[in-house]
């Protein structure tokens, strides 16, 4: 919500952030030659120019189905200091109009790139690439497009089946992550901004609390429903992050669950439920649930099962207040839930 309020300071960082990114990026791309290293390098540069582009077009107007003719935010490919002459807005469609030119120029820089080891996926590839594309494709209703990249960015990803495996998100080498930033003691300040949100550990800020309702939203079974804690005063926890012992944390970007979760709702929304259900009920095994049933089950049904299992499974990570924007969905406000909690007395 910050970056609605213009006197707040991470307002300013957020807008800071992206475009000194944009900015670095756009510096490696104004680089000339044509060797296969900077071909790789550069490949980076425009997807992470496009992750850039998609996080603003979402946070700073209303989504491309709503009005794609917008004014949204400016588009720099040139690098700029402190003499360029500031741009205009863009529209939203020529903001995602940037974002598919610089995926596509990227997914034929990145053809021949294979990354040496789990260490390396802070890198951009062709799968990221693809999930990109796949982000993109759903946020501008391309559903056909958004399925296809969302089987190919996910190809050769498995996904966690225990809760042991699902709690403490904070090591890149997780088998479902295929984009993360690690962390080093040295080079820690994205931890620190980031695993606030695990409350449940000795020495945490225990500030961020997960909504009691929302584990109501969670079956029975569900290898996710022992993370949620009951905390002190009656606050809910949820063990989903955490810190590692020396206090860092590595940063994820993309799963293959969110993967399967476009191509569902992509093949739902195309007006294919029964399509749809195949990686809703992949993802549903994995997470220990049986398959999701379609008796008596309409489209809308089943789209906003996809959108509920896409809260449950991607919570903390980002895509929340987007999935409210893109679908135009309302906000709920539900009553605080308070658990009792014994006094010394046993009051």
């Amino acid at each position: 919500d910050d970056i609605a309020i213009s006197s707040n300071s991470r307002t300013e960082f957020a807008w800071y952030l992206m475009y000194k990114t944009i900015d670095n990026c756009n510096t490696a791309l104004s680089i000339k030659g044509d060797s296969e290293e900077l071909r790789k390098a550069q490949g980076q540069a425009l997807a992470l120019r496009a992750f850039c582009y998609l996080h603003l077009v979402q946070h700073y107007q209303f989504t491309y189905l709503k009005d794609k003719d917008a004014p949204c935010v400016p588009i720099y490919t040139e690098p700029s200091n402190n003499t360029t002459v500031p741009k205009g807005k863009s529209t939203v469609a020529q903001v995602y109009q940037r974002i598919f030119e610089d995926l596509a120029l990227a997914q034929d820089y990145l053809k021949n790139y294979v990354r040496s080891g789990d260490n390396q996926k802070f890198k951009p590839d062709l799968a990221v690439v693809n999930g990109l594309l796949a982000r993109a494709y759903l946020l501008t209703g391309q559903w056909e497009e958004a399925a296809k990249a969302a089987t190919a960015a996910r190809q050769g990803y498995s996904l966690m089946t225990t809760t042991a495996e699902y709690e403490g998100f904070n090591n890149i080498s997780n088998q479902e992550w295929i984009w993360g930033h690690p962390q080093l003691v040295s080079q820690s300040d994205a931890s620190y901004n980031f695993y606030y949100l695990d409350a449940t550990y000795a020495g945490a800020y225990s500030s961020f609390m997960a909504d009691p309702h929302f584990k109501d939203k969670f079956s029975e079974g569900d290898i996710r429903l022992p993370l949620f804690q009951w905390m002190r005063e009656g606050y809910m926890g949820y063990k989903k992050f955490h810190m590692r012992a020396d206090d860092t944390a590595d940063i994820v970007l993309m799963r293959a669950s969110e993967m399967l979760l476009i191509e569902a709702e992509a093949l739902a929304r195309e007006g294919f439920p029964e399509k749809a259900v195949i990686p809703l009920n992949e993802l549903r095994h994995a997470r220990g649930l049986g398959d999701y049933d379609l008796t008596g089950k309409s489209q809308e049904d089943v789209i906003n099962e996809i959108l509920m299992e896409r809260r449950r499974e991607l919570w903390g990570e980002g895509f929340a207040i987007g999935d409210i924007l893109r679908t135009q969905g309302p906000v709920k406000m539900t009553g605080c839930q308070i658990r009792p909690i014994a006094t010394t007395d046993g009051k």
